[in-house]
């Protein structure tokens, strides 16, 4: 009898754990789709803010040379405008950290989080906005404007720029790539 009870708990407990890693993944999307709305009124109206004076102030040949020169900017405003949201950072980090302790595909270890030694090394700072890791995260965000949607090719530039070796097994290159995918669904 005794014997018998112990499959039944064992079934129970895969299914919590499976119940649970579904429920963290549901929150990872939820998450994510609540931030996309909030990037691009941000860069519209900085965008809208910083062509109004140069245009009203030039004549037309120069507004068009003034055009052009303020297109490059927006696309690092782009990178750079949630910087300005420390909720937004919050809970992003909440997110990645969440991420460092799933098994599985989705997993990414603190070793392949850039900047995430410094919590370690007695620098809780590293997690907060602002710290190591959000300055790494919006590198990262820089290299991926270079190669959009393309998490791949993205990573190894991204982890050459940072100075980590490129020489890694399978494992750590899958969790490079979730990294990279993680920040660019996510904050990017």
């Amino acid at each position: 009898m005794a014997g018998g009870g112990e499959p039944q708990n064992d079934l129970v407990l895969r299914r919590l754990a499976d119940v649970s890693v579904v429920a963290i993944l549901l929150l990872f999307a939820v998450v994510g789709l609540l931030w996309r709305p909030w990037q691009h009124p941000e860069s519209n109206t900085t965008i809208t803010s910083s062509s109004n004076a140069p245009t009203t102030s030039t004549p037309a040949g120069t507004t068009t040379a003034a055009l052009s020169f303020t297109a490059p900017p927006p696309v690092t405003v782009t990178a750079s405008a949630p910087a300005h949201d420390p909720a937004r950072e919050k809970s992003f980090l909440a997110g990645l950290d969440a991420a460092a302790a799933l098994s599985g595909p989705k997993h990414v270890s603190y070793a392949t989080i850039p900047g995430s030694h410094g919590a370690y090394m007695g620098d809780p700072s590293a997690w907060m906005p602002g710290g190591s890791v959000l300055k790494y995260v919006y590198q990262a965000c820089a290299v991926l404007a270079r190669y959009p949607h393309h998490y791949e090719q993205a990573t190894d530039p991204f982890y050459e720029e940072v100075g980590m070796p490129m020489d890694v097994d399978a494992k750590t290159q899958q969790e490079r790539v979730t990294y990279m995918q993680i920040v660019g669904f996510d904050l990017c």
